[in-house]
């Protein structure tokens, strides 16, 4: 992949809908090969909504509940397409978690009376063409705030249009995630909303009635608006990065592997505490030093390794997130190859991330995250709204890593690991490991580094050396070193 340009910033109509970016005052020209990251300040409403899957399905590590989540995603995928082409040029979807769909307004604060539409319509699509199809009744619930955002386009890697990211900062794009999946219960089949950060939270109950169905009938649907995307072109496959096809949900690349994700600790506050002094200036700063950091999270992720390969997924917010998929001599993912190395390859993949990425921005705000990684089989397919590809994962280590990452207790550096996953490793990494709650342990950066420091010590005993990859080797006992006679 050819370096990025340095970010741009762009007028808010061309971060959401349009065939070319215009930067302020003069065209940009799109003709390279790699398009450049790009960042706007937009008004409007940041609408979320969830439906909350039992984690004791998403956590099965079985191939039919993996089918049966993926096709819950495809029907919710389904709804979220319906809701945007009623509402056509106004709404768009930002982002698709799965669980959680993320969508933009571009509603004024007092225009609250569409936003409840939205709602009620959304709601209707779920209970009509989802709820047939879970094995249980769901818990779906709505979150939204008005305000003003920095949302970022930034491409992946490989430019593939599945995995590029659009990440928003700012509080009105926060509060209501953090509403919505936080300790607060919104209730089941409820949107709670506000106009600003400085107003109450308002519930209203969207259930879906006959009302809001006659209005879906009454509604002349329109054919999606063609979101901008970032052109695909010919590139050759680098040796750290696995591209993935487009494949629907019936027919998900099963990948054999770890779960990565890299949480970003303090970020959020100082973002909030920018955009409360309306300081659009550090908002910037920030926003391009956010690029500048996924810019090196991707270098990263396209070196050459001859063990793994990673699929890279899109950020949701400042979580970045990869599958790790161990191959074999054959150059095939094979499950018995990350079980060999789920001892030692946990600790290797945070100290890489840190000492090639997290170490040099310590000053900027970059620097701390907390870790979370599960081992398991990932399905890994797209879904697409208004002609835009997202990505999408299912199976056991897609959750329990995202539970683990924003487990309470933790702390900047922590590695969290399910129990299940700990008690296959070494007593040694066993014991480097801390009890954080029934399902979860915890490493912090302090038994990890004395675990690495133990493990470089037993190798160049074990090779009868003074050093080990350049580290020293505390000598416990008599050192013989090798000898012509030796060989």
């Amino acid at each position: 992949m050819a370096k990025w340009k340095k970010a741009i910033k762009v007028n808010a109509a061309d971060i959401l809908r349009n065939c070319g970016i215009v930067k302020e005052g003069f065209a940009v020209d799109q003709s390279d090969d790699t398009p450049e990251p790009s960042y706007a300040f937009v008004a409007g409403w940041h609408f979320y909504a969830y439906l909350d899957i039992p984690s004791s399905q998403e956590e099965c590590d079985d191939a039919e509940d993996e089918r049966a989540i993926a096709q819950l995603y495809h029907e919710y995928t389904h709804a979220a397409k319906r809701v945007v082409s009623v509402f056509g040029d106004k709404s768009e979807l930002l982002e698709h978690q799965g669980s959680l769909l993320h969508f933009h307004l571009q509603f004024g604060a007092n225009e609250t009376d569409q936003v409840l539409a939205f709602g009620h319509l959304l709601a209707t699509f779920v209970h009509d063409d989802v709820m047939k199809n879970a094995r249980a009744p769901l818990r779906f619930s709505m979150a939204a705030e008005c305000g003003t955002c920095c949302i970022l386009r930034v491409p992946s890697p490989m430019q593939e249009d599945a995995s590029y990211s659009r990440v928003s900062l700012g509080p009105c794009a926060n509060n209501p995630a953090k509403k919505l999946l936080g300790s607060d219960d919104v209730g089941a089949w409820k949107l709670a909303y506000r106009s600003s950060e400085d107003d109450d939270w308002q519930f209203v109950d969207c259930e879906a009635d006959e009302v809001s169905r006659k209005l879906i009938n009454e509604s002349r649907i329109g054919q999606p608006v063609t979101n901008m995307k970032f052109s695909s072109v010919e590139t050759y496959v680098q040796d750290g990065v696995d591209t993935v096809e487009d494949a629907p949900y019936y027919s998900a690349k099963l990948v054999p592997g770890f779960v990565f994700r890299a949480d970003l600790d303090g970020f959020t506050r100082k973002v909030h505490e920018a955009f409360k002094n309306g300081d659009e200036v550090t908002a910037s700063s920030m926003a391009e030093s956010f690029i500048s950091f996924m810019e090196e999270v991707s270098e990263w992720q396209m070196r050459s390794r001859d063990d793994v390969r990673f699929v890279t997924c899109p950020w949701a917010g400042d979580c970045c997130t990869m599958v790790v998929g161990f191959l074999n001599r054959d150059g095939d993912y094979d499950m018995g190859e990350a079980r060999r190395q789920i001892s030692a390859y946990p600790i290797k993949l945070i100290g890489q991330w840190e000492t090639e990425l997290a170490c040099h921005h310590k000053s900027d705000g970059l620097g701390a995250w907390t870790y979370s990684m599960a081992l398991g089989n990932t399905r890994i397919f797209t879904e697409k709204v208004d002609d835009t590809p997202y990505r999408l994962t299912v199976g056991w280590p897609v959750s329990v890593s995202h539970e683990g990452v924003n487990a309470t207790g933790t702390d900047k550096g922590d590695l969290i690991m399910h129990k299940d996953d700990v008690v296959q490793m070494t007593v040694a990494a066993q014991d480097s490991f801390q009890y954080l709650s029934p399902k979860f342990r915890r490493q912090d950066d302090d038994a990890r580094q004395k675990t690495i420091k133990a493990s470089i010590a037993a190798l160049g005993h074990a090779a009868h050396s003074k050093s080990y990859h350049s580290h020293a080797v505390t000598e416990t006992r008599p050192y013989f070193p090798f000898t012509k006679e030796a060989f």
